[in-house]
């Protein structure tokens, strides 16, 4: 096309279009020759060249926001999603370990694979292929369907973070030791962990998924509560407002950061127009250095997190030495003044 003298805009428009193609091949089974898109690989200048080279980038300009809600809480940091989670872990009164450990597991599926809502609720374990995680079904209207919101957004795969991974295998073993199945076609967040009388059986395998109810009501009743919490805490406190849906934006424009948005747009099953206008942003936790892997900014937001809340529960040394002295010799002057008067009488 260079040699034919073919526009600039049509020679991107192009290579636009065979990116998009090699990338569905990468990640499809159709195709075992091709197992990388070359276009990631070759010279030639991408469509609108990201701006993540830069440090604190995230390849796209800021796009368009509900008006009075910030970044920070339209696409959610590893560092505040970490907070989130360590809230829904804590103990909470009348409220069993298994279901804290999976609104936890929800939102580390939802950020970890850019997932919307009703994607999580169609996972089954089979889902799940070494370091891909495949998007067969979505729970629609309270009925699962192979049909996602939009094109592309069925029948692909996602890349799993290492993090991500481990902490399923934790899921997994968590259910069984509560009793409950976890076989393959058992669906990884389970209906009826409050009972046989709740969520829906899928009637082909017999395993329990979300009802439309106990879906449309986890944010409100479970993220929301959550955010709340941490937003009390100064530095958390823009994330106020957050949905659950802030945890895709948040997870694909951290993957954004470091990755080919071609990619980044078929595994999560949209478009690099649509990346550009609702999921790309900068993560003000992240503006201290340049891209990293998502899966490298994850785990340090939750070392982090852990390091922090061992130092704040470890016991501190006393300073009062004096007045803890005195208070010692206090405690034993009364003992030999309580033995003295026993003794006289």
């Amino acid at each position: 096309m260079l040699l034919a003298g073919v526009s600039k805009p049509t020679r991107d428009q192009a290579w636009s279009v065979l990116s998009a193609a090699l990338s569905w091949a990468a990640s499809s089974y159709l195709v075992p020759e091709i197992q990388t898109n070359g276009c990631g690989l070759a010279n030639e200048p991408r469509v609108n060249r990201r701006r993540s080279m830069r440090a604190g980038g995230t390849g796209y300009a800021p796009a368009r926001r509900r008006r009075g809600l910030g970044v920070a809480s339209w696409a959610l940091s590893p560092q505040a999603v970490e907070a989130i989670r360590a809230q829904m872990l804590l103990r909470v009164k009348a409220r069993r370990e298994i279901l804290r450990q999976r609104d936890a597991m929800i939102v580390s599926l939802q950020y970890g694979l850019g997932a919307r809502n009703q994607e999580v609720w169609g996972l089954r374990w089979a889902s799940l292929a070494g370091e891909f995680a495949w998007v067969m079904e979505v729970l629609s209207c309270g009925q699962l369907t192979e049909w996602g919101k939009t094109e592309h957004s069925t029948q692909r795969r996602t890349a799993l973070p290492g993090v991500l991974r481990e902490e399923l295998v934790e899921w997994r073993a968590a259910l069984r030791h509560a009793g409950h199945p976890a076989r393959e076609l058992d669906f990884i967040i389970p209906g009826d962990l409050n009972g046989p009388g709740h969520g829906t059986v899928d009637s082909r395998t017999g395993a329990c998924h979300f009802s439309e109810n106990q879906a449309r009501s986890w944010g409100a009743r479970c993220f929301t509560p959550a955010v709340e919490k941490v937003a009390q805490r100064p530095e958390f406190f823009p994330i106020l407002g957050a949905t659950p849906y802030s945890l895709r934006r948040g997870g694909i424009s951290l993957r954004l950061r470091a990755e080919d948005p071609q990619t980044v747009a078929s595994e999560c099953g949209t478009s690099l127009k649509m990346l550009s206008d609702h999921y790309a942003f900068a993560i003000e936790d992240l503006r201290r250095h340049g891209p990293r892997p998502a899966d490298v900014e994850w785990r340090a937001a939750r070392t982090a997190l852990t390091a922090s809340n061992s130092h704040e529960q470890a016991p501190r040394p006393a300073t009062n030495h004096g007045g803890a002295e005195r208070e010692r010799r206090s405690i034993f002057a009364w003992f030999s003044a309580h033995r003295r008067a026993i003794r006289a009488a």
